[in-house]
This record gives structure tokens, sequence and C-alpha cells, in this order.
């Protein structure tokens, strides 16, 4: 019965139509992830896996980071196989490209740039604010479009953040 779908009663004994289990009803396997990275001077290298276990799928995530100056830079790939993939939900690959700059001691800006393998793009623009010390201001606009994240998508963001 592996990966079909059944009926089943739950633990207060409630019929549960039509469920799937891909684990034989056995709900108590927790996800598992791990990952990998080192820094070397000013560049950092990383990979992830995670595997979700009521979905039955995996997902992977490579990462190079680096500062150049005043300059950041992040390239990153993510694959899952499944949309319903906890770690990462899409079926297939997706890249990303991050570039940011910090202008003064206080203000930093950065934008990033995503794609997925359906031809799906997002792209996000940010300007950070140190105001005072644990107290910062964020000024976030993105705009996408493609099947993956819904045609024509624009959002805003305006956050305030103090911590003590």
């Amino acid at each position: 019965m592996n990966g079909s779908n059944y009926n089943y009663y739950d633990a207060a004994g409630n019929l549960v139509l039509n469920q799937k289990h891909g684990d034989n009803g056995r709900t108590y396997m927790p996800d598992v992830s791990g990952g990998i990275k080192g820094k070397f001077g000013d560049y950092e290298v990383g990979a992830f896996l995670g595997y979700d276990e009521s979905d039955e799928s995996f997902n992977v995530r490579k990462w190079v980071r680096g500062d150049i100056g005043m300059f950041g830079f992040t390239v990153m790939g993510l694959y899952s196989d499944s949309v319903n993939n906890g770690y990462f939900n899409y079926d297939g690959f997706s890249a990303l490209v991050g570039l940011s700059a910090q202008v003064t001691d206080t203000v930093w800006v950065a934008k990033d740039i995503q794609w997925w393998d359906d031809d799906s793009w997002r792209v996000i623009g940010n300007v950070g604010w140190n105001v005072a010390p644990g107290f910062s201001v964020l000024v976030e606009a993105s705009y996408g479009d493609g099947d993956s994240i819904g045609n024509e998508v624009k959002t805003g963001m305006l956050r305030f953040e103090r911590s003590f």
C-alpha cells in the first residue's frame, strides 16, 4: 500500500477519508535535514539537503556568498521534486542571484533576481537603514511574473524593527 490512497481512523477514532500515506500510516517519522558550509575569508560556500517524510520528497540548496569591499553577492541553486515539499515548495529547479551594497555606515541596498525552470521570475529590491543601535527600517518592493508565483505579482513592505 506504499504511496496509495485509503481510508483510516485517526487517534480520536474519527474516520478520515481518502488520505495519502506513503509511509503506510506511520506519521511519527520526522523530516530529516542536514547541511554543511564553510567560510573561506570573505566567502562562504554551503549545501543543504532536506527530506520531507510526509510528502516523500527531497530538496537540495547550494549557495556561494561573498563580500568584495562594500559589495556583497549571493548565488543560490534550489531543487525540489515536489510542489508540497516543506523545505522548498516547487517541483523543479530555481536559481537566485543577489547583489547588495553598504552605501554608508547605516544604509544598505540589495537586489535579488530569482528564476524558475518554468520561466517564472521575480525581482526584489530592498533599502535598509540602521537608524540607531537596536532600531532599523526596511523598505522592500518586488515584482514577479509566471505560473509558479502568479501572474504579475507586485508586493511591498515597510518594516520597523526594534531590538533590546
